[in-house]
């Protein structure tokens, strides 16, 4: 069984009614991330889903190195990068992945944040709900790996209860000196 899957605990495959705790992001949420950053290097979306914001990512970094990946086989949007069947947890230092820009599932979001840390050369990119930033747990992670910049969106996702933000971390810095940048748009 892959490790995702045992990790939304025993013949539970849905998290909010969601199999694998899915739920795509609309092209222009993903679009905000590219008026705010830059990428050098390859980047590697390991949530992919059905290809929605690696839709995106491909056309904002056309000459970066895209390699998309996710535990379950979506059927794929049309324009979508070609997606491997891999869960997330099995890509490694030894892989070599600059940057990683993905929605990730919020039900192992913990294991995730310290998994995408160790693997990650570059950029660390998460399109989160804001309320991750807070909780005892997660703020330790805070403290010793401060984010470099939080992009709040103003807006709500149609649908969605929650607002969302991208938390970005430099991990060419792991533990940057600095304080984060925080900074509001909207998705447009």
């Amino acid at each position: 069984m892959p490790i995702y899957a045992k990790s939304v605990g025993p013949n539970k495959k849905k998290v909010d009614g969601h199999p694998f705790d899915f739920h795509p992001t609309p092209e222009n949420w993903s679009r905000v991330i590219f008026r705010h950053e830059t990428f050098k290097g390859n980047i590697l979306e390991p949530c992919n889903g059905n290809g929605a914001m690696s839709r995106v990512i491909a056309v904002n970094c056309p000459d970066n190195p895209l390699v998309c990946s996710d535990i379950e086989p979506y059927r794929m949007l049309p324009g979508a990068p070609p997606s491997m069947i891999r869960d997330a947890f099995e890509w490694g230092r030894e892989d070599g992945i600059e940057n990683i820009i993905t929605n990730p599932p919020y039900g192992i979001l913990n294991m995730l944040l310290v998994h995408f840390m160790n693997i990650t050369q570059r950029k660390l990119v998460l399109l989160l709900k804001t309320v991750s930033l807070e909780g005892v747990g997660r703020g330790e992670f805070y403290k010793l790996y401060p984010p470099t910049k939080v992009i709040v969106i103003s807006n709500r996702m149609r649908g969605s209860q929650f607002g969302h933000s991208f938390i970005i971390w430099d991990t060419t810095k792991r533990r940057h000196p600095g304080r984060t940048e925080l900074v509001w748009d909207t998705a447009k």
